[in-house]
């Protein structure tokens, strides 16, 4: 399995939608959001870098994803995140 870079959800955006567009934003690959498979909850102030971190609180979801690829999104393809890709 392979995890993309994340995100945060917009205002008034599903879960769903924020996947997609996140997927597009960081690499440039529409996807196809399918079945929720991980929920995961940090909680800053019971870990032990509660001193640093205690306001923190995120709530991760996963979702299983297809890309969906076509000619037009290979020809065109869309910017991803420069801070996002790696340079050899």
């Amino acid at each position: 399995m392979n995890i993309l870079s994340g995100g945060s959800q917009e205002p008034g955006e599903t879960l769903k939608d924020a996947d997609i567009r996140e997927c597009l934003e960081e690499v440039g690959v529409k996807v196809k959001v399918k079945e929720l498979l991980f929920v995961s909850e940090y909680i800053g102030k019971n870990h032990e870098h509660s001193q640093w971190d205690s306001e923190v609180h995120v709530v991760t979801h996963l979702f299983a994803c297809t890309p969906q690829f076509n000619q037009s999104t290979i020809d065109k393809g869309t910017a991803p995140d420069p801070d996002l890709i790696g340079n050899e």
